[in-house]
C-alpha cells in the first residue's frame, strides 16, 4: 500500500536487502507516482523506459504512454542494448483480478537484456506471476515472493500452463 505513512521507509528497508542478496542488477518499476521517492532512496545507475503504446487515458492526467524502470547495480546481461522496452498493456484473462498485471513483453524485454540464460531472477512482489513466466520462457531460474495467497495461485497456474501467456 503506497499510501501508508511509512511507505518510503519500508521500501528503503526491503531495497537494502535486495542489494545485499542480489549478485546482478536490480530493476525497479516504480511508476510515475513513486519515481521521486525512489531516486531519493538511492539514485539509479540508469533509467530505462517502458513504452506502452496505446495506454493513453489510464492515468488521472489522461496520459501515461511510458513509465520509468530504474536500474541499480551492475547487470550481467548484454553489454550494449536499447534502454527502451516496448510492451503494450493487453488485458489477460490468466491474470485474474490482479489490479495491475504487467504484460509478458515488459518482463521479457528487460530480463533478456539484463541477465543471461541460467541466471536466477528474483521478484519480491510476484503478483500474477508475469516476471516468473517471462523468466521461464527465457531459460532463467526464478524466485517469486507474494503475500497474497490468491495471487500465488494465479502465478502457479500460469507457470503450469503448456502455452505461456
Amino acid at each position: 500500500d503506497d499510501k501508508k505513512k511509512d511507505y518510503k521507509k519500508w521500501c528503503a528497508s526491503w531495497f537494502k536487502e535486495l542489494e545485499r542478496i542480489c549478485d546482478g542488477g536490480i530493476v525497479i518499476s516504480p511508476g510515475m507516482v513513486n519515481l521521486a521517492m525512489w531516486v531519493k532512496i538511492k539514485e539509479p545507475k540508469w533509467t530505462m523506459c517502458w513504452y506502452k503504446p496505446g495506454a493513453m487515458g489510464n492515468s488521472p492526467l489522461g496520459v501515461c504512454n511510458w513509465e520509468p524502470m530504474l536500474l541499480y547495480g551492475k547487470t550481467k546481461g548484454e553489454r550494449k542494448f536499447t534502454d527502451v522496452v516496448t510492451a503494450p498493456i493487453i488485458p489477460m484473462e490468466v491474470t485474474g483480478d490482479h489490479p495491475c498485471p504487467k504484460p509478458i513483453k515488459w518482463a521479457t524485454g528487460f530480463i533478456s537484456k539484463l541477465s543471461k540464460e541460467g541466471m536466477t531472477i528474483l521478484d519480491p512482489f510476484l503478483g500474477s506471476g508475469t516476471t516468473a513466466v517471462a523468466a521461464k520462457q527465457l531459460g532463467r531460474n526464478y524466485i517469486g515472493i507474494e503475500i497474497s495467497e490468491k495471487y500465488c495461485k494465479i502465478a502457479e497456474q500460469r507457470l503450469r500452463q503448456d502455452i505461456l501467456l
